[in-house]
């Protein structure tokens, strides 16, 4: 399951929904910010985060099955590499 956090100014969720509709039959959903992550009932299943927020490790944490991070922008200087 994909998790794609958006920022309205940066990657609409319009335009994030036109561009991974149909993606190989993965279930996409969509985050304004990471508390919608972390209430998510299904949040255990997100294995890949497509990101364009600054990071918020302590939910990325607790995403167990999580095994991909991707940045919609260049450079990850505000990403937690250690962790």
């Amino acid at each position: 399951m994909i998790g794609v956090v958006y920022r309205e100014d940066w990657l609409p969720k319009a335009s994030a929904v036109k561009m991974f509709e149909g993606l190989a039959g993965e279930e996409v959903h969509y985050f304004a910010s990471y508390g919608e992550i972390d209430e998510f009932p299904r949040k255990a299943e997100l294995e890949i985060i497509m990101n364009t927020l600054p990071m918020d490790m302590a939910v990325v944490k607790g995403l167990k099955n999580l095994k991909w991070i991707m940045s919609y922008s260049a450079g990850v200087d505000n990403y937690d590499l250690e962790a």
